[in-house]
């Protein structure tokens, strides 16, 4: 059974997200993590509903934004397979169809609540740096 949205905030679950499979050479479909932050204001019913989420990798060939990715060093506490880093400035938008929310990772509202607000503010701080900046550019130009 699934839960009102605002029960799902704070959760890390999996995902189905594309991605470029580079040995395949075509876009594929994997689960990943990714913390929930956010849902739309107005949805019809929890069925029908998208989820503002950010993405949880981990530690690859890209490195770290070293501003807004946040490390995940003890990753046994956040039920995560190996060192992660949460990316607070590659929020995205996703419909709960995707999303396994009944087999959640950990509820980071309630177990980590410290972690959880200060992965919003960083993603709040992402968002206004780069909504003054875009603001900015507009008025210059």
């Amino acid at each position: 059974m699934l839960l009102s949205p605002e029960e799902n905030v704070g959760k890390i679950v999996t995902a189905l997200e594309k991605y470029y499979n580079v040995k395949a050479k075509k876009m594929d479909t994997k689960y990943r993590p990714v913390l929930i932050i956010g849902f739309e204001k107005e949805y019809k019913d929890k069925y029908h509903v998208d989820y503002e989420v950010l993405p949880i990798s981990s530690m690859g060939i890209t490195a770290p934004d070293s501003d807004y990715d946040t490390f995940i060093q003890e990753f046994e506490r956040y039920n995560l397979r190996e060192a992660s880093y949460i990316r607070t400035h590659k929020t995205s938008w996703i419909n709960v169809r995707q999303l396994r929310l009944n087999n959640y990772i950990i509820n980071l509202k309630e177990k980590e609540n410290d972690d959880f607000e200060s992965l919003v503010r960083l993603n709040q701080r992402w968002v206004n740096e780069r909504t003054e900046l875009s603001c900015l550019k507009t008025s210059t130009s």
